[in-house]
């Protein structure tokens, strides 16, 4: 039997080119929407097609979804001949540079239809060959078709760019095509921007009046096409002395990746293929729902694949317990996975280089900026947080962030997720303390004597006289139950049976230390 792959391109960089969140939005739906009318135009010209991946249903296909749900390989078994599928992608590349054309009142439809890199490519496998081994074969030559260049790209500045800034404004009275098949009618709006995400808590604290005020001054930057952040942040900070914290001028973007995803199909029978695609899909509807409550902006959610701007905070949530909501849906989408341990042929249990068994897990790269600082490159912050340092992580299964603070001062770290040690940090930045000085004392007394805490970590009671020297004040309430959480902390560092050595425990109570603070302080930047 002959079976079809389809890649689409190029992704990354056209997410280079984006300097604003509704730029990256229009980068990321656009990929997504030409998938799914290569998908649709397949359907229609054989109605007995076989897409093995990615899962697709009719209401996937129809429904607007706001995030772009398709990822960039297709894998499908059908009657059309090859040279008939290759036309069709031809007609569907026109048709969508048209409509960019159209939008941008320009005649330039070959450079937009050339710009796209589209590769199919079909090969015949014998009858009863598993889906496994099929995609694993057409991926490998995919993945050499994508190291071709047949575009040589002008400037941006001019073409490409020029659509991703304009597509999700109005041209006239006419929203983009994109726009159109993202969101309803009723619901067709700008996507939000760097401040809307950063300061959603503050934003959605304001009255009606002062709401109103904001949204005109927001409005203004876009008809001006000037932008008037700086203005933005003196307004909610004006209108919320009391509640206004250094985070709410910082954006989280959140990258997320499937661990042995690519391991574990090839040791799925047919009917498990199956159910794994089906669970990738439901878990992308689900968690679109839970960034966007939190105030965040999905950008992508691409079976295991997922990007979103997301607010660093927003009352008792924070980025952390995002994830950690993202990662319950996951769980529960993936529990016959994970419940059933995946085995080879003869029946072992699968196993990693160092032991672990192998199972669905997602890792995490999460990247903290100044609200100024250059889109592009914080995304590429999260990229490289997600695949060379969280998915490098032993067992994986692991969350690396980072902050940049405006000054340019940096901390970042990485912890196996659903591991003691993580699930502590989490207590620690969820206990609520508005002063600053408390926290600069804790980080000061620790880190001033830290050759003392080295002696000492792996012994609770020494930790304990070690707090009681150095902080002989009497605290209640939440900072005396900060105390002791992080003396706890502290000792699972020391005791924890990890590879760790004195440096890398060091590094990491201080960047939970300073994220714990960057999370509580008041605005003084």
């Amino acid at each position: 039997m002959k079976y079809t792959a389809i890649t689409i391109g190029p992704i990354y960089k056209t997410f280079m080119y984006a300097k604003k969140t509704r730029e990256l939005w229009t980068a990321s739906y656009l990929f997504s929407y030409l998938m799914k009318k290569l998908i649709l135009a397949l359907k229609d010209a054989d109605k007995n097609i076989d897409i093995i991946i990615p899962f697709t249903d009719e209401d996937l296909l129809t429904s607007k979804n706001e995030t772009g749900l398709f990822p960039d390989r297709l894998v499908f078994q059908t009657n059309i001949k090859f040279e008939d599928i290759k036309n069709i992608i031809d007609k569907e590349l026109e048709r969508i540079a048209f409509q960019i054309t159209l939008h941008l009142n320009i005649d330039d439809t070959d450079y937009f239809k050339n710009y796209f890199q589209v590769y199919a490519v079909e090969k015949e496998f014998e009858k009863g060959t598993l889906k496994r081994d099929i995609v694993k074969n057409l991926f490998d030559t995919l993945d050499v078709l994508e190291l071709q260049q047949k575009f040589e790209h002008q400037e941006p500045t001019t073409n490409i760019q020029s659509f991703l800034t304009k597509a999700s404004l109005k041209n006239g009275e006419e929203h983009s095509f994109l726009m159109q098949d993202a969101r309803e009618d009723k619901d067709i709006e700008k996507f939000q921007s760097i401040i809307e995400i950063s300061a959603y808590e503050i934003i959605e604290s304001l009255n009606e009046e002062d709401k109103v005020k904001f949204y005109e001054k927001l409005k203004q930057s876009f008809s001006n096409n000037k932008s008037n952040d700086n203005d933005l942040i003196k307004f909610l900070k004006n209108k919320n002395k009391d509640t206004f914290r250094t985070h709410h001028k910082y954006l989280a973007i959140l990258q997320i990746d499937g661990d042995s995803f690519g391991i574990i199909n090839q040791f799925l029978d047919d009917t498990d293929y199956q159910k794994f695609s089906e669970s990738l899909a439901n878990y992308s509807l689900e968690i679109k729902d839970i960034i966007k409550d939190y105030g965040g902006l999905p950008v992508y959610i691409g079976g295991d694949d997922v990007l979103a701007f997301v607010p660093v905070r927003n009352k008792e949530q924070n980025i952390f317990t995002i994830l950690e909501d993202i990662d319950k849906v996951f769980n529960e989408e993936f529990k016959y996975f994970i419940d059933k341990k995946v085995t080879d042929d003869n029946g072992n249990i699968i196993k990693d280089k160092d032991g672990n068994i192998i199972k669905p897990a997602l890792s995490a790269g999460i990247s903290i900026t100044y609200y100024k600082y250059p889109l592009n490159e914080a995304l590429a912050l999260s990229y490289d947080l997600l695949f060379k340092k969280a998915k490098n992580h032993n067992g994986k299964d692991a969350v690396a962030f980072e902050v940049i603070k405006h000054s340019g001062q940096t901390f970042c770290t990485i912890f196996g997720k659903g591991t003691p040690i993580y699930e502590k940090f989490n207590k620690l930045i969820a206990l609520n303390i508005d002063e600053d000085e408390f926290f600069s004392s804790v980080i000061q007394k620790f880190f001033e004597n830290f050759e003392l805490l080295e002696i000492i970590g792996n012994n609770k009671d020494r930790i304990k006289a070690y707090r009681d020297e150095f902080f002989n004040e009497s605290f209640h309430g939440t900072k005396d139950k900060f105390l002791t959480e992080l003396e706890e902390y502290i000792s699972l560092l020391f005791t924890t049976n990890v590879p760790n050595t004195t440096n890398k425990i060091k590094d990491k109570l201080y960047a939970s230390l300073r994220m714990v603070k960057f999370l509580n302080r008041d605005d003084n930047e």
